[in-house]
């Protein structure tokens, strides 16, 4: 996820810099801890901008932190789970229409 920051000040651009670096390293970590310790970081930028769509992409990365990690730790996902729930859930919608066999 890239920010764009064309009507920021130019300490902004300076805290992207080092959002963009330290969010590549922990993306391209290959060990959970480090991981971890990368997306910490980035927390700790983005609360110090005090720019609201830095804050708010430090809460988007707080609150998902414990999957982040899972998925770091295991590299799994429930992606597929959720698909199949919504192909169910959508082909239920579809069958309130059918009539009954009575």
């Amino acid at each position: 996820m890239r920010l764009y920051i064309s009507s920021y000040s130019s300490d902004c651009a300076c805290f992207k810099c080092q959002y963009d670096i330290t969010l590549d390293q922990a993306y391209s970590s290959h060990g959970e801890v480090e991981m971890c310790v990368r997306l910490e970081e980035i927390i700790e930028i983005c609360q110090a901008t005090e720019n609201s769509h830095f804050i708010w992409f430090a809460r988007l990365l707080k609150r998902h932190l414990r999957g982040i990690y899972t998925f770091a730790k295991h590299g799994i996902s429930t992606g597929k789970l959720e698909g199949i729930n919504n192909k169910i859930k959508t082909e239920r919608r579809k069958d309130y229409g059918y009539p009954d066999d009575e």
